[in-house]
C-alpha cells in the first residue's frame, strides 16, 4: 500500500511526464486495438468466403482453381501485413516507453539521491518506478476501453472498407485477366449463388460479430502491453539506476 500511495504522490508530481506517458500509451494501444480488429475482420472473411465458394458445384471449383488459389493466398498475405504491423507497434511502445522513462530518470536526480540514502536498493527504486507506470497503463487501457467500444460500434463499417482497400492492393493481376474476368461474369450471370462477384470479393457475404472482435482484440492488447510495460520500465529503470550510481561514484572519487 505504501508502494501505491508514493506512486500516486509522485504521478502528481511528475505530471507533465503522466500526461505525457498516458497519451503515448493510448496512442499506441488504439493503433494495436485497431489492428487486432482489422485482422479479425480478415480472418473472419477469408473463412466466409472459402464456406461461400464450397457452395458452388465440384466442376465449377475446379475451373475457379486458380482463381481461389490467388485469393486464399491475397488473404494469408493481408493476415501477415497485419501481424507485422502489430509487432511493430509493440515494439514502438517498448522504445517509447524506455525513453520516457530515461528522460524521467534524468529529472529525478534529488529523489534518486534521497533514495540511495536511505539505503534503497536498485530493485527496490525500480519496483517503485514500475508501479507509478502499472498505474498510468491501467489509466490508459480505461481510456482505450472507451474508445474501442465507440469504435467497435461506429467504425467496424470503415474497418471493413480499409480491410477491403488493403486486400485488393495486394490482389494479383491474374483475377483481373480477360479470360478470368469473363467466366467469373457468367458465373454470375447464371444467379447459382444469392451474392455477386463484388459481394464476395469485398466479403460483404460475411456477418462480423463485432462483440466478438472487440473483446478478443481487447483482451490480446491488456496482456501484451502489461508485458511491454514490465520489460520496458523494470528494465531499463534496473540498467538507468545502475548508471546513474556508477557516474555518481566517479563523481566522489
Amino acid at each position: 500500500m505504501l508502494f501505491i500511495n508514493r506512486a500516486i504522490a509522485s504521478l502528481k508530481y511528475h505530471r507533465r511526464n503522466s500526461i505525457i506517458t498516458v497519451v503515448g500509451m493510448v496512442f499506441f494501444m488504439i493503433i494495436v486495438l485497431a489492428l487486432q480488429m482489422l485482422r479479425q475482420i480478415e480472418t473472419t472473411i477469408s473463412t466466409g468466403f472459402m464456406n461461400n465458394i464450397q457452395g458452388f458445384p465440384k466442376t465449377i471449383q475446379s475451373e475457379l482453381q486458380l482463381t481461389i488459389r490467388a485469393m486464399q493466398v491475397t488473404h494469408g498475405t493481408v493476415l501477415n501485413q497485419y501481424a507485422a504491423y502489430i509487432v511493430y507497434t509493440y515494439l514502438a511502445i517498448f522504445i517509447f516507453l524506455v525513453v520516457i522513462n530515461s528522460i524521467s530518470l534524468h529529472h529525478r536526480q534529488s529523489e534518486l539521491k534521497a533514495y540511495s540514502a536511505t539505503g534503497k536498493s536498485v530493485s527496490w527504486i525500480s519496483l517503485q518506478l514500475f508501479v507509478e507506470y502499472c498505474l498510468l497503463f491501467f489509466i490508459a487501457y480505461v481510456i482505450v476501453f472507451v474508445l474501442g467500444i465507440v469504435l467497435t460500434f461506429v467504425g467496424t463499417g470503415w474497418l471493413r472498407q480499409v480491410n477491403q482497400h488493403i486486400f485488393l492492393q495486394q490482389l494479383p493481376d491474374v483475377l483481373s485477366t480477360t479470360q478470368t474476368t469473363a467466366f467469373i461474369k457468367s458465373l454470375f450471370h447464371q444467379q447459382l449463388t444469392f451474392f455477386n462477384w463484388q459481394e464476395l470479393l469485398a466479403g460483404n457475404t460475411v456477418t462480423v460479430n463485432r462483440i466478438e472482435i472487440f473483446t478478443s482484440g481487447i483482451r490480446q492488447s491488456f496482456f501484451s502491453f502489461l508485458s511491454i510495460v514490465i520489460l520496458a520500465i523494470i528494465g531499463s529503470s534496473w540498467v538507468g539506476i545502475h548508471w546513474w550510481r556508477f557516474r555518481q561514484s566517479r563523481q566522489y572519487r
